[in-house]
């Protein structure tokens, strides 16, 4: 799909990744709704950058499908979802109470795959792109497990489902990224966390546009660290 025929809702658009992303398209004539909990960031960001804003928990059902319909009116229709929205802070399982990472399964594999499944029933062709993270590879402890749980899932949702007839389903697992959620959690100066080399934004947009461009790509999972060529480990 070229980047200009893209009629994109990118989830946690307001800042960080998702706003990397939904600049990147709208710089390539794509058509965007930003989406977020974040009214105040989020309407910012989209004057700035020319893309629509729409209120939106990812964890709530009904926001969702409102997200849904008014992205499909917005923009006469969609052809690329990029699943962003996520994240986890504060304590974690199993310390955590279980409101809190159900909390954190909830915003990072629940309403991904809820997206997902409304991506599949109201999208003739196109893709979806879905923002895991490293912490979803491998066999090392991880201080957020619930987290790390929860991006294993999507990325192995991706590779399991690959495609539904014209919808291409596609994954992206950056390394540490510099943006404010991660900015919060340097400040916190957590005991023996270090990120190590740090991706910018806007290299983990260029992945997502090249997922996007390539028809080829499915069920396709790539993984980005700072430094590094980008690797395909499914797909």
């Amino acid at each position: 799909m070229e980047l200009s025929a893209a009629k994109a809702i990118v989830t946690g658009g307001a800042a960080g990744i998702g706003r990397g992303i939904a600049d990147l398209l709208i710089s390539e004539r794509a058509s965007v709704v930003v989406a977020d909990v974040d009214d105040e960031t989020g309407k910012q960001t989209a004057a700035e950058i020319g893309a629509r804003f729409v209120h939106a928990d990812v964890t709530r059902a009904e926001d969702l499908r409102r997200l849904f319909d008014d992205a499909e009116r917005e923009l006469g229709g969609i052809n690329v979802v990029v699943n962003n929205a996520g994240g986890v802070e504060g304590e974690s399982y199993p310390d955590a109470p279980v409101e809190r990472w159900t909390a954190v399964l909830e915003l990072n594999l629940h309403s991904v795959m809820l997206a997902t499944q409304l991506a599949l029933e109201r999208m003739q062709a196109g893709v979806v792109v879905t923002i895991a993270s490293v912490a979803a590879l491998g066999d090392t402890p991880h201080p957020a497990p619930e987290y790390a749980a929860a991006k294993a899932a999507v990325v192995r949702l991706t590779s399991a489902l690959r495609a539904r007839d014209g919808v291409r389903l596609t994954c992206v697992c950056p390394d540490s990224t510099r943006t404010p959620a991660m900015e919060r959690t340097l400040a916190s100066r957590p005991p023996g966390f270090d990120p190590g080399p740090m991706l910018e934004p806007n290299e983990v947009a260029a992945v997502v546009a090249d997922l996007i461009r390539d028809d080829s790509a499915r069920g396709r999972v790539v993984v980005v660290r700072a430094g590094e060529p980008v690797r395909v480990i499914a797909g």
